[in-house]
């Protein structure tokens, strides 16, 4: 699997919310999942394994890569196989707020989505449905909103394929 390094630029953007921009360094390789490069420049860390198709469970802990900005995430390949694919992504976390973040295939920013507000249960649910434009591998990064926030969450994916 091929490795990308993310620029500390854009892993602070991630975290923060900031304009959609490249986030890639502009000698990183085009593909890959995304890893964090903030803590030592040019050395790459292998992210989690993407979720089966459906639903995982997973967690943010201590031990998982962080953001320039402190917060923890995981991050998985998303491959879009035809333009027109609609995708619906939800996340449901227990013990932290998650941040959850789209790239496109060129390492852009799509989309940024935080809950409105916790669950009755303590609970925080992003929902996130958009139509691709463009084939290829988009990524998913699911971070704390918060420094130091850690906790189990599932993500349930599903897949709608373009009649066009």
């Amino acid at each position: 699997m091929r490795a990308l390094v993310l620029s500390s630029a854009c892993l602070a953007l991630v975290a923060c919310g900031g304009d959609r921009g490249k986030a890639g360094d502009d000698d990183a390789p085009a593909a890959g999942p995304p890893t964090n490069a903030a803590s030592a420049p040019g050395v790459t860390a292998t992210p989690p394994p993407p979720p089966p198709a459906g639903a995982d469970e997973a967690g943010l802990t201590a031990d998982d890569e962080k953001l320039a900005t402190g917060q923890f995430y995981d991050a998985f390949p998303l491959p879009i196989e035809t333009a027109g694919d609609e995708i619906s992504i939800e996340v449901k976390a227990q013990g932290f707020k998650p941040v959850l973040v789209i790239l496109d295939r060129n390492q852009e920013k799509l989309s940024e989505t935080e809950p409105l507000g916790a669950n009755p249960d303590g609970s925080w649910t992003i929902s996130f449905r958009d139509r691709f434009e463009e084939a290829g591998e988009h990524f998913v990064l699911i971070a704390a909103a918060e420094v130091g926030q850690t906790g189990a969450y599932s993500t349930s994916v599903q897949r709608w394929r373009s009649l066009d």
